[in-house]
């Protein structure tokens, strides 16, 4: 069939068969259309597969990695596989079910009994894990003080710790007390190079927290939930051997447990020009009691100015009690005494000891430390005293089972 083209003036043919052609055609661009449109929803699907997968996936993997933040120092990531192959000396402990999230995929690593078991309660919201990295940690710093030996673990399968000319070097005698300008002025160094932070203490705190710089001690909480002590008054106790009439570690000690532990605090001394009466300066905050802590030998010479530490307590009716925090900054006489408050575990329970030792006499210096880790003290704090030049350094120290020391890592010092 012709038709006229009236604009051109020419004609256009049109056939049945081109019309059929041009049907053809729109039928096959509507079904690649709607291909295209399949294809689309399609690769949206797949791509919703793709990220519901990625997510799963990344979920499984988070679980067989932890990283824990504690008192401010961040712990090496271990995985699972890492974490079995230490070696503990620990039996595994039974877990109750309250303790496991029967949702979680590491469940096996979420219990609490480990740390909970060997800090003797102290510590009950650090899962086993992280744990287990902190018995990591305390292992690869023993021994805890310089050696010129290359291999640290030459020194843990043959120590010789009864050697006299161990920690010798920058070390004084006790004879030298008075002795500034000769041997106590290298103590600096001894303090520096021996006996570091062994064990890293969840929600540690100075007390006060002040700038100052003598007087305040580092305290370790119990824990992440410790905004209040958990103890009762009769329960919590507190001792301060050391005032001079100042009271910030008091106070602080009492704003931390709000007013939830009884404190008592002892001196010699009962007054000076700078802080008057002690007792009144301490007044609402501690007991004061006019008496230090002494030998046997000085309690029986002096029983009114000395009294060995079962002794005052058995005064106080304190006898098998807890002393939670034992503080004490006596001038020296923490090398004499430290076997009644760090070593006689029969008749007295300390859990935190915080001390300021002072230059580095030996032999005391050296038992002192070799014997308060055998008996379950770690370093968890050690900040030098600046205005002493370093010659004397405030420790923390806290009370662990020695199950929680790896592969018999002690001194087992003999004197």
């Amino acid at each position: 069939m012709t038709r006229l083209n009236n604009k051109g003036g020419g004609t256009t043919t049109t056939t049945k068969s081109n019309r059929r052609g041009n049907d053809d055609d729109n039928n096959k661009n509507g079904k690649n259309s709607n291909n295209m449109i399949l294809k689309m929803k399609l690769a949206f699907i797949l791509l919703l597969i793709i990220q519901v997968i990625t997510i799963i996936t990344l979920k499984s993997s988070s679980t067989s990695t932890s990283t824990a933040v504690v008192c401010g120092q961040g712990l090496q990531s271990y995985s699972s596989n890492e974490l079995e192959s230490l070696s503990f000396n620990s039996p595994p402990r039974t877990r109750s079910s309250s303790s496991i999230s029967s949702s979680s995929s590491n469940s096996v690593y979420d219990d609490y009994e480990l740390a909970r078991t060997q800090s003797f309660g102290f510590f009950d919201d650090i899962p086993s894990k992280q744990w287990k990295i902190l018995q990591n940690i305390h292992y690869e710093s023993f021994p805890n003080y310089y050696t010129k030996s290359t291999s640290s673990d030459s020194t843990k399968v043959n120590p010789h710790y009864n050697d006299p000319i161990i920690l010798q070097q920058y070390s004084n005698t006790m004879n030298d007390k008075r002795n500034t300008k000769n041997q106590l002025k290298y103590s600096n160094w001894w303090n520096g190079e021996n006996f570091q932070i062994e064990f890293h203490c969840p929600m540690m705190r100075r007390v006060p927290p002040t700038s100052q710089a003598d007087g305040p001690k580092w305290s370790s909480s119990k824990s992440s939930n410790d905004s209040k002590s958990s103890k009762s008054k009769s329960e919590c106790l507190i001792y301060s051997f050391g005032s001079n009439g100042k009271s910030e570690f008091e106070q602080g000690i009492k704003d931390v447990t709000k007013d939830s532990c009884e404190i008592h605090t002892f001196d010699m001394e009962t007054y000076n020009k700078r802080n008057g009466h002690f007792n009144e300066s301490l007044k609402g905050i501690s007991t004061f009691h006019a008496w230090g802590l002494g030998t046997i030998e000085q309690s029986n010479r002096h029983p009114q100015t000395y009294k060995t530490l079962q002794q005052t307590m058995d005064v106080l009716g304190h006898t098998n009690r807890t002393i939670d925090i034992f503080k004490i900054d006596c001038e020296w006489c923490e090398w004499t005494t430290y076997t009644q408050w760090g070593i006689d575990t029969t008749t007295v329970d300390i859990r935190q000891i915080l001390v300021e030792t002072h230059n580095a006499p030996l032999p005391n210096a050296r038992d002192f430390f070799f014997q308060l880790h055998d008996t379950g003290y770690v370093i968890y704090s050690k900040e030098a005293n600046y205005q002493n030049a370093g010659g004397g350094v405030e420790f923390g120290f806290l009370k662990l089972h020695t199950d929680f020391f790896l592969n018999n890592t002690m001194y087992n010092y003999q004197l």
